[in-house]
């Protein structure tokens, strides 16, 4: 997660003494998430990093709409399957990115979709999936999503980082705004296991189908997976204390 500090804001606009009519409240400052140590501590890719083990990493990616400075693109599966959204290129940025990391990406969140859906249609008796993503990253940003009913989960500001030699893994987590009962009414309900249906808000995301993570919650070994992680969670930092 970014970095985040709660501050009592002050704004100065006149230039004089500071004063209590410049007070505007309590205000979340966040980090941006940035490859470089300290916040995402990737490896960070050259323009000379085109072949080898040296092309596998790192890449910071996004499922959101579209950004000009983005390399941006909607799988042969077409996922994400939200009309608004693309799978983005966040890091490299567009103008420092080279073909050949373009193409590698692209085939590796190719490769990892097929997996996934081949894995399904064979009614996982294979989980090659394993060999591109990281379960247990996956999963633990499935349940918080869930759990604090974030309306944009997993088709909207939604981010995936890969590591040089490494699989896929999902996060950092990002965008909180539209969650834990906030002005959009779709999160207002905790004992609700989905989001609550809303039309005059647009569609409400049902966390067990969205996207690749609802591809991964059809896998039986990722459910039995969720509740073992959901116990122990419940047993220590999520206690009702």
């Amino acid at each position: 997660a970014a970095d985040t500090r709660l501050v009592e804001a002050f704004f100065n606009w006149d230039g004089d003494a500071l004063e209590r009519s410049d007070y505007v409240g309590v205000y979340v400052i966040t980090d941006q998430l940035e490859v470089e140590p300290g916040r995402l501590d990737l490896e960070e890719l050259a323009a000379s990093d085109n072949s080898g083990e040296a092309l596998t990493g790192g890449y910071v990616l996004e499922i959101d709409e579209i950004a000009d400075n983005k390399y941006h693109w909607r799988t042969d599966n077409g996922y994400p399957k939200e009309e608004l959204s693309q799978v983005l290129i966040d890091t490299p940025k567009l103008d420092e990115i080279t073909p050949e990391q373009i193409d590698y990406i692209k085939t590796y969140v190719q490769d990892m979709e097929n997996a996934l859906l081949s894995d399904r249609e064979s009614n996982w008796r294979e989980r090659r999936y394993l060999q591109y993503l990281d379960r247990q990253s996956w999963l633990d940003y499935h349940m918080v999503m869930t759990f604090v009913k974030n309306v944009d989960a997993f088709w909207r500001g939604a981010k995936l980082y890969k590591n040089r030699g490494e699989r896929m893994k999902s996060g950092p987590v990002w965008d909180f705004d539209r969650s834990l009962a906030s002005t959009d009414p779709r999160d207002n309900i905790p004992s609700e296991w989905d989001a609550t249906e809303f039309t005059s808000q647009g569609f409400a995301v049902k966390y067990w189908d969205e996207g690749w993570w609802g591809l991964l919650a059809k896998d039986p070994d990722f459910i039995r997976a969720w509740f073992d992680r959901w116990q122990e969670l419940r047993a220590g930092l999520l206690t009702d204390t």
